[in-house]
């Protein structure tokens, strides 16, 4: 599953996102298995990509555990990611 997430990720690096605020991102690659999302300074590392995938969340609140939730449920949720 990570590689198929990471696929998808690296095909959407620079495309917008919007968190459930409305707020507008986009992300880049960091490194081969971290991205940094254009509001932030700091990485999400892909794994957190992969667990919250494995949740299917339907709110935020499901992953409010993981580093960058907003972002994360973001990218994961918008229909161009499934």
């Amino acid at each position: 599953m990570y590689t198929i997430i990471k696929k998808k990720l690296k095909a959407l690096e620079g495309e917008v996102f919007y968190t459930v605020t409305g707020k507008p991102y986009t992300f880049k690659f960091v490194s081969e298995n971290a991205i940094t999302p254009s509001r932030t300074k700091y990485s999400i590392s892909l794994r957190n990509f992969e667990e919250a995938f494995n949740i299917h969340p339907t709110e935020l609140r499901q992953i409010k555990h993981l580093r960058g939730p907003s972002y994360v449920f973001g990218i994961i949720t918008d229909k161009r990611f499934l």
